[in-house]
C-alpha cells in the first residue's frame, strides 16, 4: 500500500510539472495566474482521487495507473488513446501562445478560480463514479479476472459514461481556468474525441461483457443526459 502511494504522489507531481513546462514553455512566462489556478486544481484534484483509491479500491487504483497500452486493450483503443492525449496536449500548448500572443488577464480573475473550483468539482464527481464502479479501466476491455459485470446503479442509472460526462464539464472548466477565451472553441473537438471512444468501447462491452446490451437498452443516453 506504502508503495503504492509513493508511486502515485510521484507520478502526479510527474505529471503536474510536465504540464507547467509545456504550458509556462510555451507562454514564455511564469507569471501566469490562470495556469497556476490550473496546475493547483489538476495536481490536487489527481492526488485526492489516487489516495481516495488507494485507501478504498487499491486494485482500480492499480489498474488506473498501468501504461496506455495493456494486452487485452482492444487494437482501436491503442491507437485512439495516445491520440487524444495529444489533442489534450496542443490544445493546452495553444492556450498558452494564447495567453503569450492576447494577454494573460483575457479573463477576470474570479472566473479562473471558477473554472479551477469546477475542474476540483469534477474529481469529485469521478470518485463518486468510482465508488459505484470498480472496474472503470483506464483502458477499453473487459476484465474477467476481476468479475467485470455490468454497473446499473449510481450515476450508471443516469448515462452510460458518466465519466466522460465528468471530462465534458472538465474540458468545459479547463479554459475558464486559464483564462483562454480561444481555447473554448476547440473544446467541441476534444468531446468529439470521447463520443469517437464511447461508440469505440459500447461496441466492445456489447459484444464481450453479459447484460451490456440490455443495459443499453435500459439506460438510454450515453453521457449527455437528453441529449446523446
Amino acid at each position: 500500500m506504502h508503495v503504492m502511494v509513493l508511486r502515485l504522489i510521484i507520478r502526479t507531481v510527474f505529471f503536474t510539472a510536465i504540464m507547467a513546462a509545456l504550458l509556462f514553455g510555451f507562454a514564455g512566462s511564469f507569471r501566469w495566474f490562470g495556469a497556476q489556478v490550473f496546475l493547483a486544481a489538476m495536481g490536487a484534484g489527481g492526488l485526492m482521487m489516487g489516495l481516495f483509491l488507494a485507501r478504498t479500491d487499491p486494485a482500480l487504483l492499480k489498474e488506473r495507473m498501468t501504461t496506455f497500452k495493456q494486452k487485452k486493450q482492444s487494437i482501436a483503443d491503442r491507437i485512439l488513446m495516445p491520440v487524444l492525449a495529444a489533442l489534450f496536449v496542443a490544445w493546452l500548448a495553444f492556450m498558452a501562445l494564447d495567453a503569450r500572443c492576447n494577454g494573460f488577464t483575457q479573463m477576470p480573475a474570479w472566473l479562473n478560480f471558477a473554472g479551477g473550483l469546477a475542474i476540483l468539482a469534477g474529481f469529485l464527481a469521478i470518485i463518486r463514479v468510482f465508488r459505484e464502479n470498480t472496474f472503470a479501466a483506464a483502458a477499453v476491455k473487459v476484465q474477467p479476472e476481476r468479475g467485470h459485470r455490468v454497473i446499473d446503479t449510481g450515476p450508471y442509472a443516469i448515462v452510460r459514461h458518466p465519466l466522460y460526462s465528468v471530462a465534458v464539464f472538465t474540458y468545459l472548466a479547463i479554459p475558464f481556468a486559464l483564462g483562454s477565451w480561444n481555447g473554448l472553441p476547440i473544446t467541441p473537438l476534444l468531446i468529439l474525441g470521447l463520443a469517437v471512444r464511447t461508440l469505440l468501447e459500447e461496441r466492445i462491452l456489447a459484444d464481450r461483457l453479459a447484460g451490456y446490451r440490455d443495459y443499453m437498452t435500459k439506460v438510454r443516453y450515453r453521457f449527455v443526459p437528453y441529449v446523446w
